[in-house]
């Protein structure tokens, strides 16, 4: 399984699989429903405020579900999905494809619009992030991270090394965060002025977490001095100063999650999952 897991607020925990199938688990991890697509599911589901859950395929379409598992709605976007879509607060499902292609949806499935944001050169697996007044931010594999309103227009680019295949984090002040595949962290407000930027010893696609007091964490795919693959978590300041690290040995390219007690989780291509809990960075 590639896809994360979407919690219901009754409890009920929704996940794709490359078996190309929606599972819907009861708290207790028995099945409560499947759903089959026509291709593997590399993306993570979203649930709606009326309990729709909207999952994409790699047969090119995305679906809409009801809480029971019944088929509501598909739409085709002629291209495979590995980003997971998401949700404005005026409910609008806004869906990124690998093809560098940005979707906007109203909550019936009506297209609301679609724009190109990439070259369509190399795969875009970053997924959208909602905005403030119905926007969205996304990156690309073209290197740019891209705003657009809710209409559709773009009004942010930005420009880095390299691609952008982790998600943006967007802080309570509008600040954008989000590391790229030139090894930098970036820090970006919301009128596309650079902040500050940190520079890792790897690769980013980790998308970022943020936590108490601006403090911000992901995860970094590094070699280390004898050419080995090694993981780095990273914690920095608001300010973008590192504050601890902690070493892996593979690379992490999967996302942190902050617990309510502080304690940061993430997973590593070394097969095992951390939980770090003390500001040292020490699990």
């Amino acid at each position: 399984m590639t896809s994360s897991p979407a919690i219901s607020p009754t409890g009920n925990i929704y996940i794709g699989s490359r078996d190309c199938n929606l599972y819907a688990l009861r708290p207790d991890g028995t099945l409560l429903w499947s759903y089959k697509t026509g291709d593997s599911i590399l993306s993570s589901p979203v649930i709606g405020p009326e309990g729709t859950i909207y999952i994409g395929s790699s047969d090119y379409k995305l679906y809409a579900l009801s809480p029971e598992g019944r088929h509501l709605w598909e739409y085709d976007t002629h291209s495979p999905i590995s980003p997971s879509p998401c949700l404005s607060p005026d409910g609008t499902i806004f869906l990124g494809t690998n093809v560098g292609l940005l979707f906007a949806f109203s909550p019936n499935g009506g297209l609301k619009w679609s724009k190109r944001y990439g070259r369509d050169i190399y795969s875009s697996f970053s997924s959208p992030t909602a905005g403030p007044k119905g926007g969205v931010y996304i990156g690309s594999e073209n290197g740019r991270l891209y705003g657009f309103t809710h209409g559709g227009e773009v009004v942010l680019r930005i420009q880095t090394g390299k691609a952008i295949q982790c998600s943006i984090a967007l802080g309570p002040d509008g600040t954008l965060y989000f590391g790229s595949y030139d090894k930098n962290f970036y820090a970006v407000g919301p009128d596309g002025n650079l902040k500050w930027s940190y520079k890792t010893g790897g690769w980013i696609e980790s998308s970022p977490a943020l936590g108490a007091g601006g403090s911000v964490y992901f995860g970094a795919a590094e070699l280390d001095e004898g050419g080995q693959r090694v993981g780095r978590l990273y914690a920095l300041s608001h300010e973008g100063q590192l504050v601890w690290s902690f070493r892996t040995e593979d690379w992490i390219e999967s996302s942190p999650a902050i617990g309510p007690d502080g304690a940061i989780y993430f997973g590593a291509n070394d097969h095992y999952v951390y939980a770090i809990g003390s500001p040292q960075g020490k699990n």
